[in-house]
């Protein structure tokens, strides 16, 4: 199925990011200079290609076809994934208030704040991708009506074709680069 394989494959980049923002901040921790601007590029990543490209076609499009047509993934959904989802979207906004305050005073407590939310969002979005590559794109694989997946495949293309992505990927690319 092209969505699932896409999301999968999306899934991928995410997680190599989270390993570019563990490997920032043992570099930090180290002792080591780490341009603020790295940590607000994954920021960025986070909230547009993680968030708006990847979790955005989750929650229009996959998620309420399988909670229309497979009865068992309604709990799953809005008791573990869309709330996983929220929580994420929470640690980044918190690490980019530190960021801000890392810029205007990079005081110890800013940069701590900074370490913790990425240490808590890199943890939850690692388990949370792992959990929707093994349980819930297995389960859409497996119960959606040919119908609701050739519905899905169109709409991702859709949302393919009207978003390009290749400014973050580039980004990842680089940082892993310079990080991994």
């Amino acid at each position: 199925m092209y969505a699932i394989d896409l999301m999968m494959n999306e899934h991928i980049q995410i997680r190599k990011m989270l390993e570019v923002m563990r490997a920032m901040v043992k570099q930090l921790q180290a002792g080591e200079d780490v341009p603020i601007e790295d940590f607000e590029a994954t920021v960025d990543f986070a909230r547009k290609y993680a968030d708006k490209h990847h979790h955005m076609k989750e929650e229009d499009i996959l998620f309420p076809e399988l909670m229309e047509t497979v009865w068992m993934t309604t709990d799953i959904i809005q008791g573990v994934m869309l709330p996983e989802h929220q929580e994420g979207r929470e640690h980044i906004a918190r690490l980019a208030d530190a960021l801000e305050q890392c810029k205007e005073e990079p005081t110890e407590e800013a940069v701590s704040t900074a370490c913790l939310e990425i240490d808590y969002y890199t943890t939850l979005l690692k388990e949370h991708t792992e959990k929707e590559d093994q349980v819930l794109y297995q389960i859409a694989l497996m119960h959606l009506p040919e119908e609701s997946k050739e519905k899905v495949d169109r709409l991702c293309k859709e949302k393919e074709a009207k978003e390009p992505v290749e400014s973050y990927l580039k980004s990842l690319e680089s940082l892993s680069a310079k990080y991994l």
